[in-house]
């Protein structure tokens, strides 16, 4: 381990930030362990191209977030 370790504080990102890199979260709702994030994209396209493959490869409920309408799709 480095002698000077630094210390990292993230901020929240700006909503222009945010609507080019990482718009719409797939998230997995697991009864027993909560919500988890299993895919950042940028494109709703993209988000639920993905959804559909994770939806026939288990047997949880998923669901789109707009990260900046704030807002189940």
């Amino acid at each position: 381990m480095p002698a000077n370790k630094e210390l990292f504080i993230t901020c929240p990102a700006s909503k222009e930030t945010i609507a080019k890199y990482n718009r719409y979260e797939v998230i997995s709702i697991n009864p027993h362990f909560g919500q988890s994030v299993v895919g950042i994209y940028q494109t709703l396209k993209e988000a639920k191209e993905k959804k559909q493959l994770l939806f026939m490869s288990q047997d949880l409920p998923l669901v789109i977030y707009d990260t900046i309408k704030q807002e189940r799709i």
